[in-house]
């Protein structure tokens, strides 16, 4: 996970949601959603290896999705996402704020208008920002 730069609230949000997932599915998690070969095959490999265990587990598959969609966020409050916000409301635009607010009082539901601007890997021009790009 660390070698391909994964996002682990996103990696393991899109995990919780089912029993096996192709890899492909999984390229929002990964910096500008892309692996080189050798990647692609180490984390193909893994997926293996976690659907075999899912599939050993003697419950319910609806309980593992609950329980995991119940201690993995879908949203949480990014470097980056604060630093849009705050520069909005510098310029007078409060609803950034407002938005952000309306998302994380409910950080683990599906919130389909958030989806593409919230739930995925860090822009590029935040991973290269002093005092964005940690924690980003």
């Amino acid at each position: 996970m660390q070698a391909t730069q994964a996002d682990f609230t996103v990696l393991f949000r899109l995990l919780s949601g089912v029993v096996v997932l192709p890899l492909a599915e999984l390229a929002r998690a990964f910096p500008d959603e892309k692996l080189d070969s050798d990647a692609e095959d180490a984390w193909q490999s893994w997926l293996e290896r976690f659907a075999a265990r899912v599939s050993a587990e003697a419950r319910e598959p609806e309980l593992r999705v609950a329980e995991m969609k119940a201690a993995n966020p879908k949203y949480i409050p990014r470097n980056w996402i604060l630093f849009e916000a705050y520069d909005a409301a510098e310029r007078g635009d409060y609803a950034p704020i407002h938005g952000l607010l309306a998302m994380l009082s409910r950080p683990y539901d599906e919130q389909p208008e958030m989806e593409d601007a919230y739930f995925r890997q860090s822009p590029s021009w935040a991973r290269s920002t002093g005092g964005l790009a940690f924690m980003s």
